[in-house]
């Protein structure tokens, strides 16, 4: 098979390559590895590429696992207002003032919200829940001048603003701030 060498006697004298670094601690189902072991001696494979086969896998796994759980921002809010409909910015405004408050009692940053978090719909929906609990018997503009609905709608337009959604854009601190005025009704 191009390799030069022929392959182990037995199945069983194969030998899994060393696990990247970030692999290290995690257990080997041995199982699965002595399964691979039987298919690759019949294909005929030598150590060599059995080794190659195997370690070219573990590089590629944590990306096909992480490839199922990512979520972009369009399909998020299209998950949510499929959901929520009418009450997304309610719940929108509910879900980002309960991670805004946990997140900082957590010493999460803004940023590892946005990257790690703030496109999951099932945290956005959790949080939603946690909010709403956290908020005082109030509308999300109390007294405000644009009204329940209005203020809601304006929420709701300032966090679909790229402003507010990349923490690394300029304008993200005012328009986090605008947005935090409307929800808390101080605006």
């Amino acid at each position: 098979m191009g390799e030069g060498s022929a392959r182990p006697k037995a199945a069983a004298d194969y030998k899994l390559p060393e696990l990247p670094e970030a692999l290290k601690d995690m257990p080997i189902n041995e199982e699965l590895a002595n399964s691979f072991r039987e298919k690759a001696h019949k294909m005929g494979y030598s150590q060599a590429q059995f080794e190659l086969a195997v370690g070219e896998f573990l590089q590629m796994a944590p990306t096909l696992v992480n490839a199922g759980m990512q979520f972009t921002e369009a399909d998020t809010v299209k998950a949510l207002k499929d959901t929520w409909g009418a009450d997304y910015a309610k719940n929108g405004a509910a879900a980002w003032r309960a991670t805004e408050q946990l997140a900082e009692q957590a010493g999460v940053t803004a940023e590892e919200i946005h990257t790690q978090l703030g496109n999951i719909p099932a945290f956005n929906k959790i949080m939603a829940v946690v909010g709403m609990q956290l908020k005082e018997d109030t509308s999300v503009n109390p007294g405000g001048s644009s009204g329940s609905n209005g203020g809601e709608a304006e929420a709701a337009k300032i966090q679909q603003s790229e402003e507010f959604r990349n923490p690394r854009h300029p304008g993200h601190a005012a328009a986090t701030a605008r947005w935090q005025a409307i929800v808390n009704g101080t605006k």
